[in-house]
C-alpha cells in the first residue's frame, strides 16, 4: 500500500533554504505580534507526524490501512498541491514570494513609486491516509500572509502653457442732468446712468477677471452736494459717501493674442501620481483529495481576512469577511470498494481546480470549490476523461470612482501697460447746446428727457491696457479606488484539449454590477498546434472596468526544426457598452481591435510583426503596426526591443526594450527586469498652428523572487 501512495506522487523540487533575510525576520516579527495563536505556540512536526487530523481521529484505527500521516514534502509533485492565493501561485513547498517594481520617468510625466507583494508561509503540511474500503485521502493545509501596496488613488494632469498677450480696457463714464424730466425739483442734478463699479479686489488670480460688481446708485437718483463736490475735481470721480456715480469698469482680461516678449512657443506637460496604500491577507487553505479504484473528487477551501488601509468600505467589507468564518469547509465524499485504488489520479482535476475564475485585482474571503474526475484507464491524452469543478467565491474587489477637472489661469509676467488712454468731462450748466435726440440707456420706456441739458455734466474716460502672461489649461484625471464585497459563483469542463468555463456574480458597489459570462479555449489539430478561444461577458450597469465584450482569436504554430518555428495568430476585442463618459466629459478612446501577427523564432533570435487592422469594428483602433526583436544573450539573459512602425492614435509609445535577467541557479524562481518606454502624447497645434507634442522616457525597474 505504501507503494501505491508513493506513486501519487513524485519528486519534483527541493528547496531547503533558510530564511535568514533581514525582511522575513521583520515580517515575522510583525506576523507574531498580530497573530498570538501562532505566536504562542511551536509547532513540533515530529509529534503531527505522529498525531492524527482532527477530522479523523474519531474513525478508529482499525479503519485504516495506513493511519493519516505528514508526507515529507521532498516526496510530493507541486503539481498536485499548486493553486492560486489572490494573484499569487503557491504549492506546497512554497515560503516566501517576493514580487516588486518600481517605476521612474526622466521628465516630470511619472513620478517614482514602489509596488510589492509578499507572500509568507506561516504553517504547510500535507496528510495522506488509506481506509480499509481503499479511499485513498491526501489532504494539504496551509496558513500564510500577504503583505503589500495597491494603488488607491491615481491622478493624470495634462497642462498646456501658451504665451499671450493679454488686452484688457477700463471704462469710466458718468452723465448728470437736471431731474426735471424725472418729476423732481428742477434745481437738483440727477445720475442718468445707473452706478456700477468694479470692486477690483475682486478680480480672480486665475482668470484675471472681476467677479464682483458693485450697484452703488440707480438711475434717476438724486446727486448728494457731497458727491457733486468730490466731482468737481479733476479726473474722474465716482461719488462720495457711498453713492457711486456713472460707470467705473476695470477688466484687466477682455482677450488676448497669441506669444509674448519672452516666448512664442508652447509648452505641454503631463503629471501621473499613483497613490498607494498598505493591504495585508491572512489566509487558510485546505485541499482534500480524494481517490478509489474509478474516481477522483477535490474539495477545496480558502478563507481569508484582509485589511485594506484607508478604504472607505472597511467596516463593510470586514463585516463580509467575519461573516464568511461561519461558513463551513468542503469535505468531499467518496464511496469506497473492495478493489484497490487506482493511483493515477486524473490530472484533468488539477488544472479544472486551477481554471476557476477568480475576478481580477480581487482579495478571496471565502471560497469553496467541488471537482470531480474519472480516473484515466489510458495515459494517452485523448483518451484522459474530463475533469469538472464548481466553484462558490465571496471577496472584495476594486471600484474605481472617476472625476474628471479643468482649469484654465493666467500667469503673469508683467505689469499692466498703457497702451492709449483718453477722455475729459464738463457741462453746460443749462446755457450750452444739447443734443435734439436722447436715447434713453435704461429700461425705463418712454422717459421725456426734453430738460436733460439743464444742469449736464458728464464725465468720459477710456483706457486699453496690454499684459504678458501664460495662459496654462489644465485637465485633471482624478481616480480613487475602493473596495466592495463581490459574490461569484464559477465552474469549468477541463479536458487534455479543451476548457470551457462558465461564470456569474454580483459587486455590491454603490451601483449593483451583475455579470454573466462563458469562454472557451480549445487545442486541436495534430500536435495540438492550432489554438482557439472565444468568450464572452455582459454587465448590468456596466462602468469603464467592467464592462460587456466579446472577445476571441485563433493561433497556429509551425514547427520547421528544433531551432526555428513560426507562430501565426490572429485576435479580436469587440465592446459595445463600456461607458465612455466622465461626469459632463465624453472619451473618444477607442476599445475595439482586431490584430493579425507573426513570430518567427530561429534560435537564438526571435522576431515578430503585429498589425491592427483599422476601421473594422465600431470604435476601433487605427491602423497600427509593430515590429519586434529578441535575442536570448546568454543561459538567463534576455533583450527585446519593439518599433511602433504605423500608428494614428494620439497617445503610443513608438519604441522601447527589456532586458530581463534571471538570478541563481534556477532562473525561473529569481528574476530581475529592466523596461524602457519612449512615450509620445500628441495634444494637436496651438493658436500659430505649431503641432504640440509631449515626449517622456520612461523605466521600470521589476524584481521578482520565490523561495
Amino acid at each position: 500500500m505504501c507503494q501505491k501512495i508513493c506513486q501519487l506522487t513524485n519528486l519534483f523540487l527541493n528547496h531547503n533554504l533558510c530564511l535568514r533575510e533581514t525582511l522575513f525576520l521583520l515580517l515575522l516579527t510583525l506576523i507574531l505580534s498580530v497573530s498570538p495563536q501562532v505566536a504562542g505556540e511551536e509547532v513540533d512536526k515530529a509529534n503531527l507526524e505522529k498525531e492524527p487530523n482532527p477530522e479523523t481521529e474519531a474513525t478508529p484505527k482499525s479503519d485504516y490501512l495506513i493511519a493519516p500521516h505528514i508526507v515529507d514534502k521532498k516526496n510530493l509533485h507541486p503539481f498536485t498541491t499548486s493553486l492560486n492565493l489572490s494573484g499569487i501561485p503557491i504549492n506546497h513547498l512554497t515560503k516566501l514570494e517576493v514580487l516588486s517594481s518600481y517605476n521612474y520617468n526622466f521628465g516630470d510625466s511619472l513620478k517614482g513609486n514602489i509596488d510589492f507583494t509578499t507572500l509568507m508561509t506561516l504553517d504547510s503540511q500535507v496528510e495522506e491516509s488509506l481506509t480499509v474500503d481503499n479511499i485513498i485521502t491526501i489532504e494539504q493545509t496551509g496558513t500564510y500572509v500577504q503583505l503589500g501596496t495597491i494603488k488607491n488613488q491615481y491622478q493624470v494632469t495634462e497642462t498646456i502653457k501658451e504665451p499671450q498677450t493679454l488686452l484688457g480696457f477700463e471704462l469710466q463714464l458718468s452723465l448728470l442732468g437736471s431731474c426735471e424730466s424725472l418729476g423732481i425739483n428742477a434745481d437738483n442734478q440727477c445720475v442718468y446712468t445707473p452706478g456700477l463699479q468694479t470692486d477690483r479686489n475682486s478680480i480672480d488670480p486665475d482668470s484675471l477677471v472681476p467677479t464682483r460688481v458693485i450697484h452703488g446708485s440707480k438711475f434717476g437718483e438724486v446727486v448728494t452736494p457731497e458727491s457733486l463736490a468730490v466731482m468737481s475735481n479733476p479726473g474722474f470721480q465716482s461719488g462720495a459717501n457711498g453713492q457711486i456715480i456713472g460707470l467705473d469698469l476695470f477688466f484687466p482680461n477682455s482677450g488676448g493674442t497669441f506669444g509674448n516678449s519672452q516666448s512664442s512657443e508652447t509648452n505641454v506637460s503631463r503629471v501621473a501620481e499613483v497613490s498607494n496604500t498598505s493591504a495585508a491577507v491572512l489566509s487558510r487553505v485546505r485541499q482534500i483529495v480524494r481517490a478509489n479504484h474509478e474516481k477522483a473528487v477535490m474539495g477545496r477551501t480558502i478563507r481569508g481576512l484582509g485589511l485594506i488601509v484607508n478604504d472607505e468600505n472597511t467596516l463593510l467589507t470586514s463585516a463580509v469577511q467575519l461573516g464568511t468564518e461561519l461558513l463551513p469547509d468542503i469535505n468531499p465524499q467518496l464511496s469506497g470498494s473492495t478493489q484497490p485504488v487506482n493511483p493515477q489520479i486524473n490530472k484533468n482535476l488539477f488544472f479544472a481546480s486551477n481554471n476557476s475564475r477568480v475576478p481580477p485585482g480581487s482579495f478571496t474571503s471565502y471560497q469553496i470549490g467541488l471537482g470531480t474526475a474519472i480516473t484515466p484507464k489510458s495515459d494517452q491524452p485523448s483518451k484522459i476523461p474530463a475533469a469538472m469543478f464548481n466553484s462558490f467565491w465571496v471577496g472584495i474587489s476594486p471600484v474605481t470612482e472617476r472625476r474628471y477637472t479643468s482649469k484654465r489661469k493666467y500667469e503673469t509676467i508683467s505689469p499692466l501697460e498703457t497702451i492709449v488712454a483718453s477722455g475729459g468731462e464738463g457741462g453746460n450748466e443749462g446755457n450750452g447746446d444739447f443734443p435734439d435726440t436722447v436715447v434713453s440707456i435704461t429700461n425705463i420706456a418712454d422717459l421725456p428727457l426734453n430738460n436733460v441739458e439743464q444742469n449736464f455734466q458728464n464725465q468720459v474716460y477710456l483706457s486699453f491696457f496690454n499684459q504678458e502672461a501664460f495662459a496654462l489649461n489644465s485637465t485633471s484625471l482624478n481616480e480613487e479606488i475602493n473596495f466592495h464585497p463581490h459574490f461569484s459563483f464559477t465552474g469549468n469542463i477541463t479536458n487534455s484539449d479543451r476548457v470551457l468555463r462558465y461564470y456569474t456574480g454580483v459587486i455590491t458597489a454603490d451601483e449593483l454590477k451583475a455579470y454573466v459570462g462563458m469562454d472557451w479555449t480549445e487545442f486541436f489539430g495534430q500536435k495540438k498546434r492550432w489554438t482557439s478561444e472565444l468568450g464572452a461577458i455582459a454587465y448590468l450597469n456596466p462602468d469603464r472596468d467592467y464592462y460587456s465584450q466579446l472577445w476571441g482569436g485563433a493561433s497556429r504554430r509551425f514547427l520547421f526544426s528544433q531551432k526555428a518555428n513560426f507562430l501565426f495568430s490572429m485576435n479580436f476585442n469587440w465592446t459595445w457598452d463600456r461607458e465612455q463618459e466622465i461626469g459632463e466629459v465624453l472619451l473618444t478612446s477607442p476599445d475595439n481591435f482586431l490584430r493579425v501577427s507573426g513570430n518567427l523564432g530561429i534560435k537564438p533570435f526571435f522576431y515578430g510583426i503585429s498589425y491592427v487592422v483599422g476601421d473594422i469594428l465600431p470604435n476601433s483602433l487605427e491602423n497600427d503596426i509593430i515590429l519586434n526583436w529578441g535575442v536570448n544573450l546568454r543561459q538567463n539573459w534576455r533583450l527585446s526591443a519593439y518599433y511602433n512602425l504605423v500608428n494614428n492614435t494620439s497617445s503610443n509609445s513608438p519604441y522601447g526594450a527589456t532586458l530581463q535577467v534571471g538570478l541563481g541557479k534556477n532562473p525561473n524562481l529569481k528574476t530581475l527586469s529592466l523596461i524602457w518606454n519612449y512615450n509620445k502624447y500628441d495634444y494637436g497645434q496651438n493658436a500659430a498652428q505649431q503641432k504640440l507634442i509631449l515626449k517622456e522616457n520612461n523605466f521600470r525597474f521589476t524584481f521578482n523572487t520565490v523561495f
